[in-house]
């Protein structure tokens, strides 16, 4: 198959750009902030239901493609889908809206042109303003020229494209299950105390003797330890972009703990060389298997990810940046019971009543090392970190798969939307 067939035309040929919509100042509508976009994610998850007085507006199936500086960089684009078929939803007047021409281009090949590393790069060598407020210039976009396959084309790579999105989202939502399922058990045991005894019964039902404590009525035998107690803590070294290389040894920072309280790998992975990586002075922040990582700064509006903690899979592969926090748990405590109960309600409650700044929130090293915690017996959090650990080790695994769907996706999106690939129709290959 030759490309004879894909037309070269401008942007604004196939694309409406910013579509006109009615919306009457003082109604409630559907609003989707900046903060509701996350970095290289299709899919908009969250809303707000406010009063509208400015703003852009769109409908489901448009793309949302932020224009401002550092949020351009990172990714934020994303494709409308919270709204009913004939509803009008408003944002940020920081989104250029992108809908299709109908009969020139379709809505799902638009989202995937929006992402291709060619168009970014158009988009953010066009942005002008002062040194962070830089936008993307409308009207650059606009005018730049692509080579377009027929519709039926689009829809195959749309296609082909969206399937490995559905199952990223997929394994996500059965993430999403396994984490409540870790919770359930982490409430039952150690908030209901109905924890399973050696006769065979649960203990606060059959009687098992509580005593006072500073955090409410506690299981005799039991303490009440500050973190600094049971664990090690050490803040991460500040990285500079110089510092930054194309391989190595990886990064953590914020983005590599997400709202389950996962430890996960992104896109955006930054790397230092491995000769920095094992010099002297960086040995304390080199993290080791079943290191547990902190969110100490959370920059987003609903502080869902501030003292979210996660697990680190394996030693000697990942270094730690500043404003996250490395916990290495000592002997008198397990290190699932530990991950679970910082990411217990009582606890993220208490450090985002400590937490300082304004338009960033943070905690700082004395918050997390004062953090007040149960210390069941060693024998019982053994017993329910047997019980959970196959389930933390399936998320793993479904994150380190998400993690291959999306470099395969990366790899062939740009292939796909230039032509260098092409694909048959659906009509041929059901042949």
């Amino acid at each position: 198959m030759g490309l004879s067939e894909w037309k070269e035309v401008r942007l604004k040929e196939l694309i409406e750009f910013n579509p006109r919509e009615k919306l009457s100042k003082g109604t409630r509508a559907k609003k989707i902030g900046m903060n509701k976009l996350e970095t290289f994610n299709k899919q908009i998850t969250d809303y707000e239901m406010t009063e509208y007085k400015s703003g852009s507006k769109f409908r489901n199936g448009d793309t949302l493609l932020a224009r401002i500086t550092p949020c351009l960089e990172n990714g934020k684009t994303a494709q409308v889908n919270i709204l009913e078929s004939n509803e009008v939803g408003f944002g940020s007047t920081e989104f250029i809206v992108l809908r299709e021409v109908v009969g020139k281009s379709t809505n799902d090949f638009i989202y995937y042109l929006a992402i291709s590393p060619k168009f970014r790069d158009i988009a953010i060598k066009s942005m002008t303003g002062t040194t962070g407020r830089q936008r993307a210039q409308k009207d650059v976009l606009q005018n730049t020229v692509i080579k377009l396959p027929q519709i039926d084309e689009q829809k195959v790579i749309a296609e082909v494209l969206s399937s490995f999105e559905e199952k990223i989202q997929n394994n996500i939502q059965i993430n999403k299950t396994l984490e409540n399922i870790t919770q359930t058990i982490f409430e039952q045991w150690f908030i209901n105390f109905e924890f399973p005894t050696r006769d065979g019964n649960t203990y606060k039902s059959s009687g098992g003797e509580m005593v006072s404590s500073e955090l409410g009525e506690i299981p005799k035998g039991w303490k009440i330890v500050e973190l600094r107690d049971i664990a090690e803590f050490q803040n991460g070294y500040a990285f500079y972009k110089k510092g930054y290389s194309d391989d190595g040894v990886k990064v953590v920072d914020l983005a590599n703990v997400n709202t389950l309280g996962e430890f996960i790998e992104t896109d955006s992975d930054k790397y230092i060389s491995n000769e920095l990586a094992h010099d002297k002075k960086m040995e304390k922040f080199m993290l080791l298997k079943d290191d547990l990582v902190m969110i100490m700064t959370d920059r987003t509006q609903s502080m869902n990810i501030l003292g979210k903690t996660g697990k680190i899979p394996y030693s000697n592969k990942y270094i730690l940046n500043q404003r996250v926090g490395r916990i290495r748990t000592s002997e008198h405590c397990n290190v699932n019971y530990l991950r679970s109960i910082l990411n217990s309600k009582r606890v993220l409650g208490y450090l985002k009543s400590v937490s300082l700044g304004s338009v960033q929130k943070y905690v700082n090293t004395n918050h997390i090392k004062d953090i007040q915690l149960m210390l069941p017996p060693k024998e019982i959090m053994d017993m329910y970190s047997e019980k959970v650990k196959t389930i933390f080790d399936k998320m793993q695994k479904i994150n380190e798969e998400n993690k291959v769907l999306k470099e395969l996706l990366h790899t062939l999106l740009p292939k796909l939307i230039s032509g260098e690939v092409r694909v048959l129709s659906k009509e041929f290959r059901d042949r």
